[in-house]
């Protein structure tokens, strides 16, 4: 007889659930990044690669549009082009708009990563109370509910109000939209004259229909907010749509000035260009 297998493992390609009554539940947030307007292409990539070097793939999981198709398809959520029309009347697929069966892939595949994250904090939160047993602290465990437990990043999904709607009527919760985007560097009163000469040297927007612009990749994500947040005000004031909050992090790029001394032990001044 095979050995049985370990929580989380059901075949090749299922996953165990039934040990999900007993874990405890999940502090979590779900966010989206979306990439607005940029003064280039070229620094629009840049900042894409180094928000993606730098999010921590221990403490954030990542699920894009990709593997949610992918997971979907695999498990006959998502169906390929008129393969409804042979399904029988009574399966609820045959009626589900492409929107709705992706946020049906979408809700299940997060719902599997979730009960991971649950069974890690069920196996932290036993050796957390060994240890305490260990030490003689007779005292019941305290859980701080203000901590996250996990942090999931939803990429590319949804794009468009219909899915956005449908992830919520699932109840699949996105929390934030996080909206990354470049501006000018405005002078501060308290700035320094070193700091406010260097200013007006800032990368300057390439205009629209240029090589380099990045005037198109704006208009996509511009039309993408403009669904999530239309999504959230037009939908029922129980929705958990009306919890999604939206968020700015502004990227500004500008030369630095640097003063090296020469050969001649002159100081002389280094201007290195934005990267």
């Amino acid at each position: 007889m095979p050995p049985k297998p370990a929580p989380g493992k059901k075949g090749a390609d299922e996953v165990d659930l039934s040990d999900v009554a007993s874990l405890p539940p999940l502090n979590s947030v779900t966010f989206t990044v979306l990439f607005g307007a940029f003064f280039s292409q070229a620094t629009r990539e840049k900042v894409q690669k180094y928000l993606n070097d730098h999010i921590s793939q221990e403490r954030v999981k990542t699920l894009t549009r990709d593997e949610i198709i992918a997971y979907g398809k695999s498990k006959q959520l998502i169906l390929e082009p008129g393969q409804a029309q042979t399904l029988p009347a009574d399966d609820p697929r045959a009626k589900m708009s492409e929107a709705e069966q992706i946020a049906k892939a979408a809700v299940e595949r997060l719902f599997e990563l979730q009960v991971g994250a649950r069974r890690t904090k069920k196996e932290r939160l036993a050796k957390a109370e060994e240890e305490a047993k260990a030490a003689g602290n007779a005292q019941p465990l305290v859980v701080d509910a203000d901590l996250l437990d996990a942090i999931f990043n939803i990429v590319d999904f949804p794009q468009t109000k219909d899915e956005a709607t449908a992830f919520a009527k699932l109840n699949g919760t996105l929390n934030l939209v996080l909206e990354v985007g470049q501006r000018f560097r405005e002078p501060h009163p308290d700035d320094e004259d070193e700091l406010i000469e260097q200013l007006p040297t800032q990368e300057q927007p390439i205009p629209a229909g240029e090589e380099g612009s990045d005037s198109a990749n704006e208009e996509k994500t511009k039309q993408r907010l403009e669904q999530l947040l239309g999504a959230r005000a037009t939908s029922a004031k129980t929705s958990i749509l009306r919890h999604l909050a939206h968020l700015t992090l502004d990227y500004v790029n500008w030369p630095v000035l640097e003063y090296k001394a020469n050969e001649s032990g002159e100081e002389i001044e280094i201007r290195k260009e934005p990267d």
